[in-house]
């Protein structure tokens, strides 16, 4: 994918440093305000390596810097997209959307006709800025490490 200096390519496990430190640099904003807080924080190297290794993910570059990234799962019927991450200073300038373009791709490549995310209720700019992409909600359940708080399943389907 390509736009005025924006393009998206495939990461592999070699690319596990990068995608760890544009992740980290990202979450950080969360740092001591999320509850529970984000396990992304405390993700290793290893952890991002194997983690792309099980699935997949993927760099955005803009004019050739590394401006974010996004990890993938297939399910069984849908592509778990988690993860989404753009750095501060590109931030607004439709990073992270290529980036889910490059999901809904990589899904319709082995034939999955749904990209899914979830996210926490309490960070409702996410929600809203998925929404906007059209995603759809699927479901809400307590957030696995802290009950008391909610995740949001959104889901969008994919035409052929």
């Amino acid at each position: 994918m390509s736009d005025e200096g924006l393009r998206v390519t495939s990461a592999t496990p070699d690319d596990a440093p990068l995608v760890r430190a544009i992740m980290l640099a990202a979450f950080e904003q969360f740092r001591g305000t999320l509850q529970p807080p984000s396990s992304a924080l405390d993700e290793t190297v290893e952890d991002t390596r194997r983690a792309i290794a099980a699935g997949g993910a993927a760099l955005a570059w803009v004019d050739g810097l590394a401006a974010g990234s996004v990890r993938y799962v297939p399910r069984a019927e849908y592509l778990y997209v988690g993860r989404l991450a753009v750095l501060p200073a590109f931030r607004g300038r439709g990073v992270a959307a290529a980036l889910l373009v490059s999901m809904e791709q990589q899904a319709r490549s082995i034939g999955l006709s749904e990209v899914r995310v979830e996210v926490r209720l309490a960070l409702a700019e996410n929600v809203t800025f998925f929404r906007r992409l059209g995603f759809g909600t699927v479901s809400e359940q307590p957030h696995p490490r802290g009950p008391a708080y909610r995740t949001v399943i959104l889901g969008k389907p994919l035409a052929n």
